[in-house]
């Protein structure tokens, strides 16, 4: 499932944003800053007074204002960088005592200041906004906006619980991270054991299944706990904000103006509507050509044809080289920002024990260069995760010239059009990974397919967060009776789980997003539809499509999201009709290539 996370401007501050919703774990560069916990910078004095400050600078003029909000918008970036620094060392490296040290220290000594001090500072800036100062200046309304939003549910008595979320989802992440699979007396990491169940030995497929079930199974008391912990947390945050529910004041800590609640159980319906069929389809006659009766969970990851798994990569300098070649067909521009990144050391993407799971790009204000993070175990998916994280690159650089680094932190709907585009309009070319006619068009129908999959998933996985945070009380036992009825619903009806509905009624476990940025999900589902509607543009006119696309990123946060799409050349739009329209695209896509 997807586990890459973007940008997102957070309530309780746009510092707290890049340490809360941009949760992008990565391995350190040689060239980072790095501060130990007793660097004078960052002791509570020092941070206090750069805040006093600039707290007590006067704003009279517009030039004035546009100082003071460079001069609050280029300290947010140093704190913010240097958080994310510390983030990275720890996900990096989950069983290194010294670099959970250096991020428990910040994030219970540095953060809660910050998150204080700029909500100040944002009452400055709304203030002045507020008195005419800034009418000319029409670029920063979308900012304003947001600070706004975040001033109505700012409350001091969140931080510390905020702090303690933090801790939380630290621990969560520290569990999944340190996780290994023992098969036949050998240990794997995570990654490596699921590559197993792509085998056409369907006894080994067995095997992985219940070894990676028994890891996840292992820990899976202790998760309880601590999401119970946090489900109480976040619905004391709402209740002090004055909201009925965590979920209602997501929608606005999250700035989601755009669309509500009852457009994303629209859109859940839509998709069980228009995509569960299919998926159905898929299994159905999987299990009837390969003769897998009953056809179990560990059977669908085997190809349909029973060939042996794609493996693209014959060295791992195999996957950087060639998929730069990929991205400079479409456009060299694209190609030229992976170099930069690989000149910077700016990169980690192959999996390794102790290492957090999941892929993501991390952006970076004041190195000015992003980081992508994955773990690549020699898989057709591989190259989709970096082509994915490219995706998000290729969009930081467009945000270069931006004169804030506040416009260069879209929300996450515009941050996933980027990504989930670049997948689709690359396709044509992974010709250059698969020599073989067979194996490029194999690869193709199982990225279609698996965006299916991916739209299914993202409606399970937000309906759940819906029900989870609307039902703060509910039991462990009612929360597993809940995802599975979700799960049932939203899943292929063909996949037999009799006897395994231990390990059905844990899956949501594996989700990061429900633990570390709680109502970040739904925006890939949006995001992907987006996608499918620009790759359906690129077919017809490829040098138009990347024009616009390039446009609408280049916008950053100057602009909405609606304005973003339009400006894409797409609609924002995930209406019943709309989304029956594009499966139907994916559908006959899907067609050609049998």
């Amino acid at each position: 499932m997807l586990d890459e996370i973007c940008f997102i401007d957070q309530h309780l501050s746009n510092v707290l944003l890049i340490i809360y919703f941009l949760l992008h774990m990565a391995q350190l560069s040689k060239k980072s800053m790095v501060f130990s916990t007793k660097d004078a910078l960052w002791q509570e004095q020092t941070l206090q007074q750069k805040y006093t400050t600039l707290q007590g600078k006067v704003i009279t003029s517009v030039q004035g204002y546009i100082d003071f909000l460079k001069a609050w918008d280029h300290l947010r970036a140093v704190i913010s960088e240097e958080m994310g620094w510390r983030y990275i060392r720890m996900t990096g490296n989950t069983n290194h005592t010294d670099y959970q040290k250096d991020y428990q220290f910040f994030v219970e000594k540095v953060v809660p200041q910050t998150i204080i001090q700029d909500q100040k500072i944002k009452q400055k800036l709304v203030k002045y906004y507020s008195e005419g100062c800034l009418v000319a200046q029409k670029d920063i309304v979308l900012l304003i906006k947001d600070m706004q939003q975040d001033m109505v549910i700012y409350r001091e008595e969140n931080v510390a619980i905020d702090t303690a979320l933090q801790m939380l989802a630290q621990k969560y992440t520290q569990m999944v991270g340190g996780l290994v699979v023992y098969y036949q007396e050998k240990k794997y990491t995570i990654p490596q054991a699921m590559l197993a169940l792509e085998s056409k030995d369907r006894k080994k497929r067995e095997g992985f299944y219940h070894a990676i079930a028994a890891a996840y199974h292992q820990i899976s008391s202790d998760v309880e706990v601590v999401f119970d912990e946090m489900i109480q947390k976040r619905h004391t945050m709402a209740l002090h904000a004055g909201f009925k529910n965590f979920r209602d004041y997501m929608f606005v800590a999250m700035h989601r103006n755009d669309y509500t609640p009852v457009d994303c159980m629209h859109m859940h319906e839509a998709i069980e509507k228009n995509v569960v069929p299919l998926l159905n389809d898929f299994a159905k006659k999987k299990s009837k050509k390969l003769s897998l009766h009953p056809y179990k969970p560990w059977d669908q990851q085997v190809d349909s044809d029973g060939k042996s798994p794609l493996r693209p990569l014959k060295s791992k300098e195999d996957l950087l080289a060639k998929t730069i070649q990929v991205l400079q067909r479409i456009d060299p521009y694209f190609g030229d920002c992976l170099k930069k990144m690989q000149a910077k050391q700016q990169l980690d993407l192959f999996a390794r024990e102790g290492k957090a799971p999941g892929g993501y790009n991390y952006p970076l204000d004041i190195t000015g260069v992003p980081f992508i993070f994955m773990n690549a175990t020699n898989t057709w998916h591989d190259i989709i995760t970096l082509i994915h994280e490219a995706g998000h690159a290729v969009h930081n650089f467009l945000m270069t010239d931006l004169p804030l680094h506040l416009f260069k932190h879209p929300t996450c709907e515009v941050a996933e059009l980027a990504s989930m585009t670049m997948e689709l309009i690359t396709m044509d070319e992974w010709s250059i990974f698969f020599e073989e006619e067979e194996a490029f068009k194999r690869a193709k129908k199982m990225h279609l397919q698996s965006i299916l999959g991916t739209l299914a998933w993202v409606s399970t996985v937000d309906s759940f967060q819906h029900w989870v945070y609307e039902n703060p009380q509910h039991t462990v036992e009612q929360r597993h009776a809940k995802w599975q009825v979700l799960f049932e619903k939203y899943t292929n009806h063909i996949t037999d789980w009799s006897s395994l509905e231990t390990n059905k009624r844990i899956l949501w476990q594996r989700q990061l997003h429900i633990f570390e940025v709680p109502f970040y999900y739904i925006e890939y589902g949006i995001a992907q539809l987006g996608a499918i509607a620009l790759w359906r543009n690129f077919q017809k006119d490829p040098k138009n499509t990347l024009e616009k696309y390039k446009k609408a990123l280049s916008l950053g946060h100057t602009a909405s999201i609606k304005t973003v799409y339009t400006t894409a050349g797409i609609s924002f739009d995930f209406s019943p009709d709309y989304i029956q329209e594009l499966i139907f695209f994916v559908k006959k896509s899907l067609a050609l290539l049998d």
